[in-house]
């Protein structure tokens, strides 16, 4: 099993609606990730937004005796550049008042591993598309954060958390600009978009070709 890259949008279970699963899928849509199929079964795009909008409005969590199938259903995306993604819920996390949709990307499309044995590094074009779709989602949705990683990264930040200056950002995230207050910002690089967010990058982020710029 590959390494992946992970780019988890962070909900509050206060906003939480009756479309939300539709809708996240829909704005997916709009940023070029298209809905490509049931990932492990054969089941339909309503169908996989009906169960899913239902287990989140049930506040569901599988139990660590349940049968799988009863899980959320993981659905895979399709992207001009991109070779594989995969969107899947988990419910009651990183607390039990948020849950969060995570799309996963093998780390190989992302990153460039250098066989001489330097540094490792993003690739500039495939960060730029995913900071773009993070932005969107950010601007048409009610997200509290969101927060990209690796493999070993740490799991996404709560509120809370954030508030305590912690945050996972592997290379970026997306948060409330009144919460960058809590946050040693001359170590990131800082964007502010709609909706009242901002993207952050640490400035120590290094890019194929030395391209340090998005």
């Amino acid at each position: 099993m590959p390494a992946y890259f992970d780019m988890t949008m962070v909900f509050e279970r206060r906003n939480l609606y009756p479309d939300l699963v539709k809708d996240l899928y829909n704005y997916l849509d709009n940023t070029e990730f298209h809905f490509a199929g049931d990932a492990f079964e054969d089941a339909d795009r309503d169908s996989i937004i009906a169960w899913n909008q239902r287990k989140l409005e049930e506040d569901f969590e599988l139990g660590d005796e349940e049968d799988g199938h009863h899980d959320y259903k993981q659905v895979f995306f399709s992207h001009e550049s991109f070779d594989y993604i995969r969107g899947f819920w988990m419910n009651r996390y990183p607390k039990n008042d948020l849950f969060v949709f995570t799309i996963i990307i093998p780390e190989k499309e992302i990153i460039f591993y250098d066989p001489a044995g330097a540094e490792d590094s993003y690739y500039k074009e495939k960060i730029e598309i995913l900071r773009e779709t993070a932005t969107y989602l950010w601007e048409h949705m009610r997200l509290q954060s969101i927060q990209t990683g690796l493999e070993f990264s740490d799991a996404s930040a709560s509120l809370e958390e954030l508030r305590a200056g912690r945050l996972e950002m592997n290379p970026f995230a997306v948060i409330p600009k009144e919460l960058t207050r809590f946050l040693p910002m001359s170590e990131y690089t800082e964007w502010s978009i709609g909706n009242d967010g901002v993207v952050l990058r640490d400035r120590g982020v290094r890019f194929w070709k030395n391209d340090a710029k998005m």
